[in-house]
């Protein structure tokens, strides 16, 4: 039975690249031909990808939160005789949804499995910067279906090695006080999906003032209801937007489509985690709008610490992002919202003397879904959140001081 490349589909005008947000299916795995096998998500959508063949699934040729070219090979399948497509006609007309710079050979390392080699424009960039021309960029082995700079990095590398001995025929240029170097994975995932806000999202920003006096009682209070549990302003501000959402369902929905809404029954909370490497990642607490306090931190923290070493929990069921920029010391901003989520909430520093600090409480907003009323609502009930949480208990405190 014969091996075929299964190739990332053309699903609209002028989409170059999509992010591989989940594979569906296991190398080994029968695939039924229209059985959706991976999660992409463009420019525009998420989408649930069928496969084009029945067969068994040999291996994925990338991996999860990978961005690949439109045209690019995703995965292989051992195909089931008598129902395999033309594979060249399918390759040719994949080729022709590519921009012209993406445009590639059949050949190099991979021309025994029929991959398509495309260039992308950052790769042709990286060359020019090692006086690589066309014809040699078009004979360097890939490791992937796309030639990427740590192609190059290996090639140049194999090449300074056949050069041991005798007069290099190859001389990279001078340093000239810079330095070029790829963005991280996750990084290139932050900027995709920035771009596809940017084009999506109509944001709206409202913010008020919070007294920082009433969340530190609020601290204080939770503290001596949960002994043992560690609670921190941080905690305790996103505890109260947990609640909040509950009275703003709209807060907790998600736009499918520009003229559909799916609202969710519970809040999926995204918590803003800013790693040591400087790699922004999201933590996600699931149906942090049930939790009681002890349970809502333990979870919480446990999430920050995934994200901290590397895992990054977004996904499209996550409408509403924390960022608190307070620990940044930032007295005032406006945060770029990212989609799918409709709304960022963010909390500053305090400013002002002691007695009467209080900190910049804001939301930016997508406009499509949420409108101006609504979001100063949902700031309100925050607001009003944080005082409830600090007047529980204080009958119970004045008995104790009597």
């Amino acid at each position: 039975m014969p091996t075929i490349d299964i190739l990332v589909p053309q699903m609209g005008e002028g989409l170059r690249e999509v992010l591989i947000q989940k594979l569906l299916k296991k190398p080994g795995e029968y695939v039924r031909r229209d059985e959706p096998i991976y999660v992409m998500e463009s420019d525009k959508a998420v989408i649930e990808i069928e496969s084009p063949y029945e067969g068994t699934l040999r291996e994925w040729l990338v991996e999860e939160a990978g961005i690949l070219a439109v045209g690019a090979a995703i995965a292989r399948i051992e195909a089931t005789v008598g129902i395999v497509a033309d594979d060249a006609s399918e390759r040719a007309t994949a080729e022709k949804s590519l921009p012209a710079e993406r445009t590639g050979i059949t050949g190099s390392a991979h021309s025994r499995s029929r991959t398509t080699i495309f260039f992308p424009p950052r790769t042709r960039a990286y060359c020019k910067t090692f006086a690589i021309s066309e014809n040699e960029m078009r004979r360097i082995p890939a490791a992937s279906s796309v030639l990427m700079p740590a192609d190059i990095d290996n090639y140049l590398a194999q090449k300074r090695g056949e050069s041991v001995g005798r007069e290099p025929s190859f001389v990279p240029p001078a340093a000239t006080g810079f330095r070029d170097y790829s963005l991280s994975a996750d990084q290139r995932v932050i900027g995709f999906r920035l771009l596809r806000s940017a084009q999506l999202i109509v944001p709206g920003t409202m913010k008020r003032q919070l007294s920082w006096q009433q969340l530190k009682r609020a601290v204080k209070v939770l503290r001596r209801a949960n002994p043992g549990t560690p609670a921190s302003d941080f905690e305790t501000f996103a505890y109260a937007v947990t609640r909040a959402s509950r009275k703003n369902p709209q807060f907790r929905s998600v736009l499918l489509k520009d003229d559909k809404v799916r609202e969710f029954e519970h809040l999926e909370l995204g918590l803003a985690v800013n790693r040591p490497t400087g790699e922004l990642m999201m933590a996600v607490v699931p149906k942090a709008d049930g939790l009681d306090f002890p349970s809502f931190v333990a979870l919480a923290q446990a999430r920050v610490r995934q994200a901290l070493a590397g895992d990054n929990q977004i996904n499209e069921r996550v409408p509403l992002h924390i960022d608190y920029v307070a620990r940044l010391k930032i007295t005032d901003g406006i945060p770029v919202l990212i989609a799918p989520a409709v709304a960022v909430v963010f909390l500053c520093a305090p400013t002002g003397p002691p007695a009467e600090r209080v900190a910049i409480l804001g939301v930016t907003f997508d406009h499509r879904l949420i409108n101006g009323a609504a979001a100063a609502s949902f700031l309100g009930n925050i607001v009003q959140e944080v005082q409830s949480l600090a007047e529980e208990n204080r009958d119970e405190e004045k008995e104790e001081s009597d």
